[in-house]
């Protein structure tokens, strides 16, 4: 590291211990709370849903796999999921080590 410059990960630690604690202890009372169910209404009737909203709402993915289902290509959405698990996976193990 030259002198003068930062570390990009220098706050990796605390940036993962903070996500891990809003997680275990505040991410499932957002999703019960009436917040959570008014983000939910925004993205539906805003009219610029995307992909990415679709992918990361189990309620909205689960509908969207029915449809592929019926066009017969879920194997695409199939697919698509398991790589981005695969890369968060890679990520998660990288960010440990």
């Amino acid at each position: 590291q030259p002198e003068g410059q930062i570390d990009e990960n220098c706050f990796k630690p605390v940036q993962d211990s903070l996500f891990d604690q809003i997680d275990k202890n505040y991410f499932k009372g957002f999703q019960n709370s009436p917040l959570y169910i008014k983000s939910q209404i925004d993205i539906l009737t805003s009219g610029c849903i995307n992909l990415k909203d679709i992918l990361y709402n189990d309620t909205i993915l689960f509908y969207f796999t029915e449809f592929l289902e019926q066009e017969s290509c879920s194997n695409l959405l199939e697919f698509l999921i398991a790589i981005m698990h695969f890369r968060d996976n890679l990520i998660m193990d990288n960010s440990i080590t």
